[in-house]
């Protein structure tokens, strides 16, 4: 994670001219809507170029007031400063809401191009143990499209547990990191939990991970060890370190921690030390930009051999097909944790399911 040199907080803050920065423009009255979900925009912005994002000492996280459930935010964080350099999201910049004690934020970037997982990641959100838990979901969409139905239905439902931000782009789409952090800024959650709308996860996949989270004492985990689908050829296997063949201990740490569909942090640190502004492989350099200030014992790795998670691979995925250390078989793979979910039964098992083990 590219982050600049800790400075005097009393001195002025560096700035940058912008660079090809995407245009963005919302559209009536769909982006109104959802903009008038996730609350109030603020306008009052500098229009003076981007400002380089400065890291914040971990004490001054003090400087956050903690009421007797909420935190009260007196400084502009990192984050804010972030979002406020991208030219086209500094109409959607907003003060982060108070943070809610034992709240979880499910947060998820996605395309109009991924339209046909969303209800599939709905269904993941709404199967969840967790009781206080909110989806903000940061969606973007050309011209030629339209923006999610699944969750501008349910905007006008006034759903309670959803948020979403639909913005229309004209040119270049922005980063993946640029949106992460945009669902961090709209949740207000005291614990972030990442899914990736195209995934399964398990009814018990929050409850689990963020109780382990606070078990051990860390401010970020993730796992590193996971199940795989692969859609095109219906091959499914289980993921470890030992299959990995990197080439040095970079990489290695970059594969470990790299695969951000699973993360799952603290809305504090995430406020303080943003996801770098990239639209490939924004995962590592943000935890891995924890672990080197927070220190390794406070970002965990958890081998999911129960199977919480199903990682889908599929042709439009994003990052490249993981190596397999063992396939599964049919009955192996119904026994995963995660089998046990709706969301599992409606989004995998079609009617080619039971056909796709002779080519295991």
């Amino acid at each position: 994670m590219a982050v600049a040199a800790q400075s005097d907080p009393a001195a002025s803050p560096a700035r940058k001219t912008p660079e090809d920065l995407p245009a963005v423009r919302p559209v009536a009255p769909v982006a109104n809507v959802a903009v008038a979900n996730v609350g109030q925009v603020s306008k009052n912005l500098s229009e003076e170029g981007n400002e380089v994002m400065r890291p914040v000492p971990v004490r001054s996280i003090k400087k956050v007031v903690r009421t007797s459930t909420r935190v009260v935010h007196t400084v502009q964080t990192p984050l804010e400063r972030e979002i406020e350099s991208i030219e086209g999201l500094r109409q959607f910049s907003q003060k982060p809401p108070a943070e809610v004690s034992g709240r979880v934020s499910v947060l998820t970037p996605t395309t109009a191009s991924r339209a046909r997982f969303h209800e599939q990641l709905w269904q993941c959100f709404v199967d969840q143990t967790w009781p206080d838990k909110e989806l903000v979901v940061v969606e973007t969409y050309t011209k030629k499209e339209k923006p999610s139905e699944v969750f501008t239905k349910l905007v006008k439902a006034k759903e309670p547990r959803l948020k979403y931000l639909g913005l229309q782009v004209e040119n270049e789409d922005f980063t993946v990191g640029a949106k992460r952090n945009m669902t961090v800024l709209m949740s207000s959650g005291q614990y972030c939990v990442n899914f990736d709308d195209d995934d399964l996860y398990a009814t018990v996949y929050v409850e689990r991970m963020v109780n382990e989270l606070r078990q051990r004492s860390l401010v970020a985990l993730t796992l590193s060890a996971w199940h795989n689908f692969f859609e095109s050829n219906g091959r499914c296997g289980y993921s470890t370190p030992d299959c990995w063949d990197p080439e040095d201990h970079e990489e290695y740490e970059g594969i470990l921690y790299g695969y951000g569909f699973s993360y799952v942090y603290l809305r504090a640190l995430a406020l303080s030390f943003p996801y770098p502004n990239l639209g490939f492989a924004e995962d590592a350099p943000f935890m891995l930009g924890l672990r080197e200030k927070m220190g390794p014992g406070r970002v965990g790795l958890k081998e999911d051999a129960e199977g919480l998670c199903l990682h889908i691979v599929h042709p439009s995925s994003s990052t490249p097909d993981p190596e397999i250390e063992t396939m599964l078989t049919e009955e192996e793979l119904n026994g995963l944790v995660v089998s046990d979910s709706m969301a599992f039964r409606l989004h995998l098992k079609r009617p080619w399911f039971p056909s796709i083990w002779s080519s295991c």
